[in-house]
């Protein structure tokens, strides 16, 4: 009963310790890229973090919100030419289109939903 316990405690305090870390939603570490402001759909404006270079999650996370957005479209344009990322979920109703300058003449193109963290 006594070993019981222990193990009830240790994994209590184990997951004390580790679970707060990985609650956080927005992304951190020394490669991350630098914020998007973007311009959506009924002139909603929202400042987005894509997250590190390594995210192939396809979501942005909103700064100062409680939500991410979903990207199903993602295209950059240099106002004669648009390359399309992906475009992955072209079945999709009610999505907002959202965009912003990404520098060097480009502007950035991304079509999706907001959805709480």
């Amino acid at each position: 009963m006594r070993r019981l316990l222990l193990i009830a405690s240790l994994l209590a305090g184990f997951s004390a310790l580790c679970l707060p870390g990985a609650l956080l939603a927005d992304p951190g570490g020394p490669n991350l890229q630098q914020p998007v402001s973007l311009t959506c759909t009924g002139g909603l404006h929202v400042d987005v973090s894509p997250g590190t270079l390594t995210n192939r999650g396809r979501v942005a996370w909103a700064i100062n919100s409680t939500s991410v957005f979903v990207t199903a479209y993602l295209a950059f344009t240099d106002g004669l030419q648009t390359f399309v990322l992906f475009d992955s979920k072209p079945g999709l109703k009610n999505l907002i289109t959202c965009t912003g300058d990404a520098g060097g003449g480009f502007t950035v193109v991304a079509t999706g939903f907001f959805t709480p963290r």
